[in-house]
Formats: structure tokens, sequence, C-alpha cells
């Protein structure tokens, strides 16, 4: 449940956005705690939606009460807290920064014979020598 609340909450550049965190921990835990309820793909689909539905309905609030009374609310939040930091912590030290240079340099496709074989191509040269003339 943990890594389905961190994994919906972070976006491309890993960033959670503490809505979207508030939004995936109503969603997870409810799914999570809930057997007798079932929601359709389409449903699930739409996270901002069925949060709306779920939230208005009260249903929330009283899976909420119970698990705090327990405790296991506090333990999802700072849970996911944790794992978010060490995200963070992660992606923000050496070995995550030279991950993420290597990454963006592997994903250049800077193989040498690719690249002469597409200059090497007629097209790409006459549309080459085009460019050129056209720019002067």
């Amino acid at each position: 449940m943990i890594e389905h609340i961190v994994n919906q909450s972070l976006d491309d550049n890993n960033f959670a956005n503490p809505a979207r965190i508030m939004i995936n921990t109503v969603l997870e835990v409810i799914f999570a705690y809930t057997a007798n309820i079932n929601f359709t793909d389409k449903q699930k689909e739409d996270r901002l939606g069925l949060y709306d539905l779920l939230v208005s309905s009260g249903l929330w609030y009283q899976i909420k009460d119970r698990l705090e009374e327990i405790g296991e609310l506090k333990i999802i939040i700072s849970t996911s807290r944790a794992v978010i930091d060490e995200i963070y912590k992660y992606k923000n030290s050496a070995l995550g920064i030279l991950q993420a240079v290597n990454e963006d340099y592997s994903n250049l496709d800077l193989d040498a014979t690719k690249i002469q074989e597409k200059i090497g191509n007629k097209e790409n040269v006459e549309f080459l020598k085009d460019v050129v003339d056209k720019l002067g």
C-alpha cells in the first residue's frame, strides 16, 4: 500500500505533490481496508473523481476515524513520508546524481556507426543541404 501511495504521488521529476499524497493515501487506504467494496477499473482511472466521491459520501471519514483509533493511519502517513524523504535524499546524493547523468547520456543515441549511417544516407544529406541553403 505504501508503495502505491508513493508511486502514484511522484511525478516524472520525482516530485511528490502534497495534494497528490493526500488523495492517493485516501484511495489506497480505502482499497486496502475495504474488501467488501469493489471499484471498477474505470472508477480507479479517475482518481480525483473517486476521491471526491469517497470524501463527500463520508465513507473516508468513517474509515479514517477507525484507523486513527488503532493508530494505523499515523503509521501509513509517516511511513509514506519517510519513503518519499529517502527518495529525495537518494536523488540528491552523489550516487543519485551520477545515476541521473548516466541515464541522461544513455538515452542519447551517440553510437558512431548509427550516426555515420544517418549522415551517409543520401536522402538525409540532401535534406541537410536544403536546410543549410535556406539558412544562408
